[in-house]
């Protein structure tokens, strides 16, 4: 797609038809706001119109549009998402993919008893423990190992890849996401996932082992809502791992409104961790706890800054100055996990 066409589409208005004003935050209700941001667009997926406006709330302190579109016409926010770049599986791969592939493929054999092909357990094993803490965390969610066809269940799982993978591992894997592409890609791996929400297990609860929440908290229109479905569906003991972006991110702080986090108006709200802690306590979970340290952020703000000189943030414009800075705010965000770029939380039922 040439810039033309796309500043054609995100220069349009979304239509006034499809927008709701809130005029409080839809977290805590609470009217107290602050101005964030304003004439903010979709330049991460270039193809939803509008103009949109952030505000910071004066109560829980979260971020959210108003307005934002309404749900029955959000779908024209996702005609270029992600999880419709189905990849083809027969495409040659270059022959550093392939590399990289036999040392991750490698990897999850050799520690989760996954079965991927091809892999290479020996190469794996040079693999240092920042990049074992990216696959442990960002790929397995930290799953516990499975036994007795253990439960997991994905909520908003996309075209199913991590489950696939859970899959391989040894659990019985169920998903659920409201976008039929989506749902296509993934049930063509083979995978049972369900079209919608939690409606799918409306009459549900206390059936699953594990429930793992990626990157959708900030896509919904009742959080609230999310967490307590989530804690319905869970067996007691059960694992729970959520992660979102942070609005209080070290990456937020230096971008502002080019941070690939704020992605309007797919992003409806945006939570920090001490917000998300407290959803968490309030839905009744326990042993609330923050994940492990991976590095994300040389990843988020490589994509930030492509945003900031308007090019495509899947093509990460960093300078080797940018990376040696990024060593640095890692150490800082092994110390202080509340300014990491995701939030990432663990807790049981």
């Amino acid at each position: 797609m040439s810039s033309s066409d796309r500043d054609n589409i995100i220069n349009q208005p979304w239509p006034e038809a499809d927008l709701e004003y809130l005029g409080r935050c839809p977290l805590c209700g609470s009217a107290q706001r602050t101005l964030l941001y304003e004439g903010l667009r979709d330049r991460v997926f270039f193809c939803a119109p509008g103009s949109w406006t952030l505000h910071r709330c004066g109560g829980c302190k979260s971020a959210y549009l108003d307005p934002r579109p309404i749900p029955e016409s959000m779908g024209r926010a996702y005609e270029q998402y992600f999880t419709h770049q189905n990849e083809d599986q027969h495409a040659p791969a270059s022959f550093l993919k392939r590399i990289k592939q036999l040392v991750k493929n490698g990897y999850l054999n050799r520690k989760w008893e996954t079965s991927l092909s091809p892999a290479s357990p020996m190469l794996s094993m040079l693999l240092p423990k920042s990049i074992k803490a990216f696959i442990d965390e960002g790929i397995m969610r930290h799953l516990p190992r499975p036994s007795g066809g253990r439960a997991l269940l994905d909520v908003g799982c996309g075209d199913g890849q991590f489950l696939a993978l859970a899959s391989s591992a040894g659990w019985r894997v169920t998903g659920f996401d409201p976008d039929p592409k989506a749902v296509h890609h993934a049930r063509s791996r083979g995978l049972d996932v369900q079209l919608g929400g939690f409606e799918t297990l409306q009459q549900a609860s206390d059936c699953f082992d594990a429930i793992t929440v990626s990157h959708v908290i900030e896509h919904v229109y009742d959080p609230k809502e999310l967490m307590a479905n989530c804690y319905r569906l869970l067996k007691p003991g059960g694992y729970f791992w959520i992660e979102t972006p942070n609005i209080n991110s070290y990456g937020h702080s230096e971008f502002k409104g080019d941070w690939r986090g704020l992605e309007p108006p797919r992003h409806l709200q945006l939570v920090s961790w001490e917000l998300l802690q407290v959803l968490l306590d309030e839905a009744g979970f326990n042993h609330v706890a923050p994940a492990a340290w991976r590095p994300l952020n040389w990843i988020v703000n490589g994509a930030s800054k492509a945003i900031q000189f308007y090019e495509d943030p899947g093509r990460m414009k960093l300078t080797y100055f940018d990376l040696i800075k990024n060593q640095f705010v890692e150490l800082r965000n092994r110390v202080d996990h509340t300014r990491r770029e995701f939030i990432t939380l663990h807790a049981t039922k």
